[in-house]
């Protein structure tokens, strides 16, 4: 039987060899599955979308600020209320006081980058959701905000389309929790503009860049009071600019060290008025045969700094920026444009 047996088996060994044989000529049906890679080339974060040398990243965050007693927009210096509800009459009555407000934000963003023969090409990408409202105003869901802060395109030095503007150098509000800004710097909302920025070395860069100049696009306000009027009573007064002709051109320059940074900027503003008004029989006539004032430029000039653990404890900065501006107020304040205040004896004063 040992024979016999020996025989059997060598036969059940080739039948299952030419078995085998022939599954692996037969052509496989289910493609190897292509996994998600982490891409490191742009720090943490960041995958390779699967078939393509590109990397994304995707961000989120929701944020619920509540005020309790407190103007729920507005600089100190505009003379807002207290209170949430804008009563700059001081009336504080149950129908005029909003004693608590609140906003709520959702948003999203999405970062793409790739390598080119040029440098890293990048498209950035964010949309919010927003409702915001008060104890006497409630918000419903209708009335949810949908914006966008960023939309802009990095490639070989240049950067277009919905961007920080390169005038501004240190935002406090990222360290504030009160919806009061003190300084009219565009990191909030954006601005539109497009700027190319030189590599220097050592963190020494230096950008030039055209944005706008209107207000229409949250940029640095264009608004002149017509003053042509023989008596100055506020329904005399017509806000009346010339057409958005010319970008701001802005320069900046700076380093940046793992220490913080200092920097400078400067700008050009358009602040140019519209025609005169000198009114025809009491009815307001603005047309081109009243004539126009002569075309003015304003300017603007900062310098900031900021210091990074300067006492040796993490996360600790210590910064500063100082604005000047001429005819270009929407660089240094958020009450973009002229202010103008009525007293008693026709007295008017502008700002």
């Amino acid at each position: 039987m040992g024979p016999v047996k020996r025989v059997l088996l060598g036969s059940a060994a080739g039948v299952f060899a030419v078995a085998g044989a022939q599954a692996a000529d037969l052509e496989l049906k289910a493609k190897p599955v292509e996994y998600v890679k982490v891409c490191s080339l742009y720090g943490a974060g960041f995958w390779y979308v699967p078939g393509t040398d590109t990397c994304i990243k995707i961000g989120a965050f929701v944020k619920l600020q509540t005020q309790y007693h407190l103007a729920s927009g507005g600089p100190f210096m505009q003379g807002v209320a207290r209170n949430g509800g804008g009563d700059n009459g001081g009336r504080n009555t149950r129908t005029d006081t909003s004693e608590f407000t609140f906003n709520n934000r959702n948003a999203v963003s999405f970062d793409m980058r790739t390598q080119t023969e040029y440098g890293t090409l990048r498209s950035y990408f964010d949309a919010f959701f927003q409702t915001s409202g008060s104890d006497n105003a409630p918000t419903q869901l209708g009335s949810i905000t949908l914006g966008n802060t960023r939309g802009f395109i990095q490639f070989a030095g240049f950067t277009v389309g919905r961007m920080r503007s390169f005038f501004d150098l240190y935002y406090q509000g990222a360290y504030g929790f009160g919806s009061g800004s003190f300084g009219a710097d565009t990191s909030p909302n954006g601005i539109i503009g497009a700027a190319y920025t030189w590599q220097f070395g050592g963190g020494l860069t230096a950008s030039l860049s055209l944005e706008d100049n209107g207000q229409g696009n949250s940029g640095r306000g264009r608004s002149t009071v017509n003053l042509s009027q023989a008596s100055l009573g506020i329904a005399s007064n017509t806000f009346d600019n010339k057409g958005q002709e010319f970008f701001d051109p802005v320069f900046n320059l700076r380093v940046d060290q793992a220490w913080g940074y200092v920097g400078v900027s400067a700008a050009l503003h358009d602040a140019s008025g519209g025609y005169y008004q000198p009114g025809l029989n009491g009815v307001a006539s603005l047309s081109e045969g009243n004539g126009h004032p002569g075309d003015k430029f304003g300017w603007a000039a900062t310098a900031a700094f900021l210091v990074s653990s300067p006492f040796g404890l993490q996360g600790d900065t210590v910064a500063g920026q100082a604005v000047w501006s001429k005819g270009a107020a929407g660089y240094a304040t958020v009450t973009w444009g002229p202010t103008a205040l009525f007293t008693s004896a026709m007295k008017v004063g502008l700002g």
